[in-house]
């Protein structure tokens, strides 16, 4: 039976020789408190344009969430609301949130991520 795995892994994988190699990768990671007292802290994976960063346009992408962490898409996914992923709440409070709320806290951390990120 083992034999059988071996084969069955030797013939699904292939080899691909990269197109282009990455020197490097500017990337930042944080945190940006939204709401009463700043209690929500939404988690965010910032990666700069390899392009044009002064001239292409931001890109967020919402998962359908929540109850799950958006790390899987985090090129241009934001982990909201509060319990999803590394976000978190310093009060019992800030987990107990509406689509309404979420959205909020969501353009609150777009208007301060814009301020604190180099646009």
């Amino acid at each position: 039976m083992m034999l059988f795995y071996v084969f069955t892994l030797l013939l699904l994988s292939n080899v691909a020789a990269s197109k282009s190699i990455i020197n490097s990768l500017l990337l930042e990671t944080g945190y940006i408190g939204v709401g009463e007292l700043e209690a929500v802290q939404l988690f965010y994976y910032f990666i700069e344009s390899e392009r044009s960063p002064e001239d292409d346009p931001l890109v967020l992408w919402l998962t359908g969430g929540p109850g799950c962490s958006a790390l899987c898409g985090l090129v241009y996914e934001i982990d909201a609301p509060a319990g999803t992923g590394f976000s978190y709440s310093t009060t019992l409070e800030g987990y107990d949130v509406s689509d309404t709320l979420s959205a909020a806290q969501t353009y609150e951390f777009l208007r301060k991520v814009r301020e604190s990120l180099y646009f």
